[in-house]
């Protein structure tokens, strides 16, 4: 019996690194499309589609706002999540900061958005470097310096509501701020936060490894 190619589609949710348009000089060598890539060699019965539903310099606010929007006319079986980032931007009106009690509302109320039995995963963000970054010497963000230590260490608050709601729904994550910890300025450009391509390469090599045993059991092949 002739099998005809299963279809299987990937959504993206969260803002700048998650887009990936930045820090890839082509767009073949963004995170997703070679993670896409890859998956496509795994499983060459299997046709993945990509929607990228994030946007670049949105708070997690923001992007819930249009969510419902983005999904519209979408189907996907897996949806790869990040929050957090432009959350705490002090240079803004104090009404677009998003503080880390609405963070974690916000992520409760991300689940009843997603449709019936979407599979999800998460992502951590990557490392920020503080002293490549313009918050590391911008005066709005004095008061991140003197009570974090830093806007990376601020986004460590963050980071670590990202992997306590991961683990509380049994979502797998991958956890780029571990992945990147030991040399941080090997995966990020000068602008102290966005990845370069090893970045991008190290972001797609790490996700096929935590998706390949959930698109098996989902039947890819």
């Amino acid at each position: 019996m002739a099998w005809g190619m299963k279809n299987y589609t990937i959504q993206l949710f969260g803002s700048s690194i998650m887009e990936g348009r930045i820090g890839a000089e082509h767009a073949a060598d963004r995170w997703y499309e070679l993670m896409r890539g890859s998956l496509c060699e795994l499983f060459p019965a299997t046709c993945f589609a990509v929607y990228n539903g994030a946007v670049g310099g949105e708070s997690t606010r923001e992007l819930l706002a249009h969510f419902d929007r983005d999904l519209a006319g979408h189907t996907p079986d897996l949806c790869i999540a990040m929050f957090g980032w432009n959350n705490c931007r002090m240079n803004k009106p104090p009404e677009s900061r998003v503080s880390f009690a609405e963070l974690e509302e916000l992520m409760k109320t991300f689940l009843p958005h997603l449709p019936e039995k979407i599979r999800c995963v998460g992502v951590i963000n990557q490392p920020m470097i503080d002293a490549w970054h313009s918050t590391g010497k911008d005066p709005a963000y004095a008061e991140i310096r003197a009570r974090y230590g830093g806007n990376n260490a601020y986004h460590d608050r963050e980071r670590e509501a990202g992997r306590r709601f991961f683990r509380a729904h049994g979502f797998p994550f991958l956890d780029l701020s571990q992945v990147m910890a030991e040399k941080p300025e090997q995966y990020i450009l000068p602008d102290g936060i966005h990845l370069n391509p090893l970045g991008h390469r190290v972001f797609a090599s790490e996700m096929v490894k935590i998706l390949e045993p959930i698109l098996r059991a989902d039947g890819c092949r």
